[in-house]
């Protein structure tokens, strides 16, 4: 194995050091007896084995051994990267989905070094691919699970310098934590269950955050056509009963038993959630499995911790139905992110799992029902209070103290924006415009008669946060002075 570094840019300076970002070519090779479909057919080099590169990139401190010591390995999204738009986003979400903009440096400043590689086909690797019978090109999507195995254990333990920086990367690594977005947490999962998170080294990755969509796996254990990835499609209203995506075993316990089963040792994980995941992406089958409503014990090893009223992703769209979704789940996330490295480095228990209550409501067209592949399951969505507002979860001061009803679907599901964004429509601003509208909910003035009111409530629910654990102090100090704009504004 092999990394060819073709470019290094500076990245910035932070409270940690110097940072670079260094891209390049990662080479390697498959053994044939690797378990996956399809690999013994594609053609071999001069040794028997199967040749594969991939572009990569790293962001890690000029000298590693100024980092704090974790690898935080960012899976691209449809390949995009994404843990700088989790935990770096400013308050307001400035940074695009994609972004390797240090935005407000938290993960810097923090120390972590950053590492990404390309899995999917068309986005930047080169696959084995092998021509069938019928004369069709064949590509073995499924090495790309060995792909990113055996550039985490060449970044964890090879000794090989790389240009522009003081020392080799596996002196600055003592822990790897994992990072997936949606379609990269079902990919992190996959990893998990067929048993690639495991070399001779031992466990690869430590310690996995899964954001934003629980149920699921990715379809890569297969040859497919091309051009374009078998991971890129989920099942929507469209196309409710798409294989291959919501299989089971569906909860962590579940994964934990094949893991188990094989004599092989699991990372901590947790599993953060939003409210639209339980519409868009039956979410709930995480919690209850294949058959009934009921939640099955979630293992001491995993935390699941539901963002009431948070959206699958903050994009900006146009033409949906309602205005997007609008709550800020990073702090949520940044907070996470420490409990988890914490948890790895230290031992330390994260704070308990945190759940909405769930109830099902089967005629509900704009509930991502249940897939007819599995008849006894039960796809609930969280229950709200009489605003709209989800009830329970992690509450972040827009649920606790609303100006607004988050985390209910858009429309139309066939914009794929609108779809992932959610919705949140605001209270009116007087009583006299909500006798108006005919709308139930309290109007802004008869919840908050002046702005002091308001913002009392918001300190109060931010100081809340913070003892739990879920909002860091940094944070909570943008929180209030966000409350603090927005108490300006005349009803």
């Amino acid at each position: 194995m092999e990394l060819t570094v073709t470019s290094i840019t500076a990245h910035g300076t932070f409270q940690s050091g110097e940072y670079l970002c260094l891209e390049g070519i990662f080479y390697g090779e498959l053994s044939v007896t690797e378990a996956i479909s399809g690999l013994e057919k594609a053609p071999r080099n001069e040794r028997g084995r199967v040749a594969y590169s991939t572009t990569v990139r790293l962001i890690v401190p000029q000298d590693p051994r100024w980092g704090n010591g974790a690898l935080l390995v960012d899976l691209p999204n449809r390949g995009l990267p994404s843990a700088h738009y989790i935990y770096n986003n400013p308050l307001n979400h400035t940074l695009p989905f994609g972004s390797l903009g240090a935005g407000n440096g938290f993960l810097e400043d923090h120390g972590f070094l950053m590492a990404s590689v390309q899995w999917e086909l068309g986005r930047g690797i080169n696959l084995p691919a092998f021509t069938d019978g019928l004369g069709r090109k064949r590509y073995v999507e499924g090495a790309a699970l060995v792909v990113i195995r055996d550039f985490l254990d060449w970044l964890r333990f090879s000794s090989d310098l790389l240009p522009g920086l003081a020392a080799p990367l596996s002196q600055g690594i003592t822990r790897v934590l994992g990072v997936g977005w949606s379609q990269t947490g079902r990919l992190l999962k996959t990893l998990l269950l067929h048993g690639f998170n495991l070399t001779r080294h031992g466990l690869l990755i430590d310690g996995i955050h899964h954001q934003a969509g629980p149920t699921g796996w990715l379809p890569l254990l297969q040859s497919g056509s091309g051009p374009d990835s078998s991971a890129v499609s989920v099942p929507t209203p469209d196309h409710p009963d798409m294989r291959g995506v919501v299989e089971e075993p569906l909860t962590p316990a579940a994964l934990l038993k094949v893991m188990a089963e094989r004599g092989e040792s699991a990372p901590r994980m947790i599993f953060t959630v939003m409210s639209l995941d339980y519409y868009i992406l039956r979410a709930s089958l995480f919690r209850t499995g294949a058959k009934g409503c009921c939640d099955l014990p979630i293992p001491e090893s995993v935390r699941v911790y539901d963002v009431a009223g948070g959206a699958h992703a903050l994009v900006p769209t146009a033409g949906c139905a309602y205005p997007r979704g609008t709550l800020d789940w990073g702090p949520v996330m940044r907070a996470v992110l420490l409990h988890l490295d914490r948890w790895v480095k230290e031992g330390v228990p994260p704070p308990p799992n945190r759940l909405m209550p769930l109830a099902a409501r089967p005629r509900d067209p704009a509930v991502l029902q249940t897939p007819a592949h599995l008849p006894e399951a039960v796809v609930q969505v969280p229950k709200v209070d009489s605003d709209g507002n989800p009830l329970g979860g992690i509450r972040l001061p827009d649920i606790e103290v609303p100006l607004g009803t988050h985390g209910a679907p858009n429309a139309p599901a066939s914009d794929f924006g609108c779809f992932i964004s959610g919705s949140f429509v605001p209270f009116c601003e007087t009583e006299a415009e909500r006798s108006a509208q005919n709308d139930t909910r309290r109007s802004r003035q008869a919840r908050y008669p002046n702005p002091d009111v308001y913002l009392e409530r918001v300190r109060a629910a931010a100081e809340q946060l913070v003892q739990e654990g879920f909002l860091l102090e940094e944070d909570r100090r943008l929180v209030l002075d966000t409350a603090r704009q927005e108490a300006k504004k005349p009803c």
